[in-house]
């Protein structure tokens, strides 16, 4: 479903004690949305013409609006996409379940005074979601006690990962049973993409804020992050965390090889892709005017990233500046892949990438076009898997849709018979051996090797996001929801075991990247870095990659 959905406490005797007096002009005293919101008056005089001359259904939903709103100004909210109490029968498949009609309650009772100034009122509640900016299921505090226990009894049923997406909704149903509140859910109240919250926005709790409570484990280290950190990019090349963002307009970097994290540097610019070439040069992909009305993410290369840039290298075709995708270093040479037009149809030729020669953009010699694939969204095509890979000997593999190619002679030419597709959002590899490399298509993990076919590992791990070295002869697998409730798996695939690594490794939360350092630590980040031992992990149990059973060592 697509409602941003928040779930609330309310105090009941603060709505009929002080929303409601302060509703009906009899109350003169500020409350907590007055204090909070600049638009209060608006607000309240909204709602008292809506009482006085709109339909009653119409006044009543404005009212509890209000009122839910009145709440989340003094009270914890938790913030969920697509889902609550009134969309639990919407989700998919086993996760479908239809709240019990007997725990559906009417939130009239608090309003009985408006309900006795306006009786067209009575019976003109919401007790469920009728669209957008709507109020859903309520329950009163004498029933949260019993909700809860429906609901706990329910979500155990769940495979692990599974019982995760519930755990903003069970936070917030025993903080009501705790604190003898009650429950209110609402719609598009918040909308995170505009900045908009409801009520108080320090008291909003939420996945991607980052803020949303957790029980850190005793064996966990922290690192606070020197600069800005939080943004619209996060990345990892080689051993080095960018993150940039344009609020404020910067990237910065950290090397994550030592432990805590060594802060390397911030420029004024916004870079959402960033390579490193083997002998240390670096390349940004990168916006550099904070007041562009069109962005053009351009590279800008550095001898030395902790100095000013060496210079622009603007990638214009036939006097045309050209959006990019990605960019990447050929042995010591900048590599720079076109973005794939919004306008582009299925069939239509897709141009190779291009390397600088003597100053100038030009294709890579021995790469096709190739025609745009269909998309899984209607009217859009896929964008082609691209990256490079660097091997043990030096050579570079070219990874154009899907597919490796190598220098031979004057030309590239397809050497890894890959067949990769969508959806990673990244490409990543890991070496194995001097002449393959693990990689993903589909969010499955595969193996190729120079010459040979691509060998699928463990088909059933289909949501796999990032593929990344793990301590010697192992891969570490960042995954996306899995039954499990994995971060990632710490996967061997010499013997095809594994080992799961749970959030509760660290501060049972969900993270935006896993990584193992050279430092003999895997790190998570979610607005902060923290890291456990390799240790911690390798003595976890292994469990077999097919059966998932576990083995004995």
């Amino acid at each position: 479903m697509g409602y941003d959905c928040t779930l609330h406490l309310i105090d009941e005797q603060a709505i009929r004690d002080e929303f409601v007096p302060r509703l009906l002009g009899l109350l003169e005293k500020e409350t907590a949305l007055d204090r909070v919101l600049s638009n209060a008056p608006e607000l309240w005089d909204k709602v008292r013409n809506s009482l006085a001359h709109d339909d009653p259904e119409s006044a009543a939903s404005l009212l509890c609006q209000l009122a839910v709103t009145f709440s989340a100004c003094s009270l914890p909210h938790q913030y969920e996409r697509g889902f609550a109490l009134s969309l639990w029968q919407d989700q998919e498949g086993d996760l479908a379940v239809e709240f019990p009609a007997q725990f559906v309650s009417s939130p009239e009772p608090l309003f009985a005074a408006v309900v006795q100034k306006y009786p067209a009122l009575h019976g003109r509640f919401p007790d469920w979601f009728t669209g957008n900016y709507s109020t859903g299921v309520f329950i009163p505090s004498s029933r949260v006690p019993e909700v809860l226990a429906w609901v706990e009894q329910r979500v155990e049923k769940y495979e692990k990962g599974d019982r995760r997406n519930f755990k903003g909704l069970l936070g917030i149903l025993r903080a009501a049973g705790d604190k003898h509140l009650a429950y209110w859910e609402a719609t598009d109240l918040a909308v995170p993409m505009a900045n908009e919250f409801p009520g108080d926005p320090a008291l909003m709790m939420a996945h991607y804020l980052g803020n949303e409570p957790t029980s850190p484990a005793k064996r966990m280290e922290e690192a606070p992050l020197t600069a800005h950190s939080s943004g619209l990019s996060r990345s990892i090349v080689d051993h080095f965390l960018i993150c940039g963002d344009d609020s404020p307009f910067e990237t910065s970097l950290w090397d994550l090889s030592v432990w805590p994290p060594k802060f390397l540097c911030t420029h004024p610019e916004f870079a959402p892709r960033a390579a490193r070439s083997r002998t240390g040069r670096w390349m940004l992909m990168s916006e550099t005017r904070a007041d562009a009305e069109t962005r053009s993410f351009q590279p800008r290369l550095f001898s030395d990233i902790g100095k000013p840039a060496d210079g622009d290298f603007r990638v214009t075709l036939n006097g045309t500046e050209r959006n990019l995708e990605a960019c990447a270093f050929l042995g010591d040479r900048p590599l720079v892949f076109l973005d794939v037009p919004n306008q582009a149809k299925v069939g239509d030729m897709l141009p190779p990438p291009l390397w600088l020669v003597d100053g100038q953009w030009n294709p890579l010699p021995g790469l096709p076009d190739v025609p745009a694939r269909p998309s899984a969204l209607p009217r859009y095509v896929q964008d082609p898997v691209i990256g490079v890979v660097q091997l043990p000997d030096e050579s570079d593999v070219v990874i154009w849709d899907g597919e490796g190619y190598e220098w031979r002679g004057d030309r590239f030419e397809k050497t890894f018979d890959m067949q990769a597709r969508k959806p990673e959002q990244y490409f990543s590899a890991v070496l194995a051996g001097n002449d393959g490399f693990f990689y993903l298509s589909k969010r499955c993990l595969f193996e190729v090797h120079r010459g040979g076919l691509p060998k699928a590992h463990v088909p059933k791990w289909t949501n796999i996001m990032f593929v990344r070295p793990g301590p010697p002869g192992a891969l570490l697998l960042q995954e996306g929801d899995n039954k499990h409730g994995d971060v990632a798996k710490l996967y061997f695939p010499a013997d095809g075991t594994f080992i799961h690594i749970e959030p509760e490794l660290f501060d049972d939360s969900e993270y935006e990247f896993i990584y193992w350092s050279e430092s003999d630590r895997f790190i998570v980040s979610y607005q902060k870095l923290m890291a456990i031992a390799t240790s911690t992990v390798l003595s976890l149990p292994r469990h077999n990659a097919m059966t998932g059973r576990r083995v004995k060592t």
